[in-house]
This record gives structure tokens, C-alpha cells and sequence, in this order.
């Protein structure tokens, strides 16, 4: 399923940044509510992070401690917010499982208006991705 196809209501907020960057979505963003339109603050610290989830890559690092992840995403005085894609290999229970544990922490009532994880993760989503944002967050195991 591509994001144009996705149901509003998968889509947990939707940087209004990456948008004017990333004509894959611009089909989407015609059809999006103004609520996900404006989400997204273009003058915030804009993080991202999209890769094949892996247990080697450490895609859930930054949710070891989550809340401590949640109040930097709320702090009124220095706005941040999180853009993440990725998938993991059909096999791979524990990459399925750390997507799902993203899913819950992104649901948070707290975290809604503040991180995004896009679905159709490949190479290309990955390099606009990286055009639209501040900071790439790489979380790799040392050698």
C-alpha cells in the first residue's frame, strides 16, 4: 500500500516540511485533513530516522527510555519532532516487533502531534527523508 493509499486514520501526523520537499506525497496531502496538514512545525528541530529494522541497526535505542524521548518531543521552549520509516525482512519477528513497539509509543496521545512513521520504507523514501529533516539519527552497534 502506498501513502496516497493509506486511510487517514494509519497516518499519525504528517510533517507539513517533508511535504512541500517530498513530491511522493504531495497526492496524499491533497487528500489529508487540514488537522494533519498543519501538525508539523516547520521551525522545529526536525529529526529522522528510516532504515530496515534490524536488531543489529538498534532501531528502538531511542525508546529505551521513552519518556525521557517524550518530554524532548513536548518541550515547549525547544520544539522537536521525529520522522521515521522504515520495515523489516518478512521473517524477522523481532524487526516486526520493534515497528509495533514504535506504533505504540507514536499513538500516544502525548506523542500524536510530534513523530510520524511512514509505511513503503525503500531507498528512496529513505533519501527524501533525509532531505527533510535536520538531524539523521544513526544508532549502529560499535565495531
Amino acid at each position: 500500500m502506498s501513502v496516497s493509499q493509506m486511510p487517514v486514520e494509519h497516518v499519525l501526523c504528517i510533517p507539513t516540511l517533508l511535504f512541500h520537499q517530498l513530491g511522493h506525497f504531495q497526492g496524499f496531502l491533497a487528500n489529508a485533513t487540514p488537522y494533519f496538514k498543519t501538525i508539523f512545525d516547520p521551525n522545529a528541530l526536525t529529526l529522522g530516522f528510516a532504515r530496515r529494522f534490524a536488531t543489529y541497526k538498534r532501531p528502538n535505542l531511542l525508546l529505551h527510555d521513552s519518556e525521557r524521548l517524550a518530554r524532548i518531543l513536548n518541550d515547549q521552549k525547544y520544539p522537536v519532532q521525529l520522522v521515521l520509516a522504515g520495515k523489516a525482512h518478512p521473517a524477522d519477528q523481532a524487526g516486526k516487533d520493534m515497528i509495533r513497539e514504535w506504533i505504540h509509543f507514536l499513538r500516544r496521545h502525548d506523542i500524536r502531534q510530534h513523530a510520524v512513521f511512514l509505511v513503503d520504507y525503500d531507498m528512496l523514501l529513505a533519501e527524501r527523508i533525509v532531505e527533510g529533516v535536520d538531524v539523521w539519527i544513526n544508532t549502529p552497534r560499535r565495531p
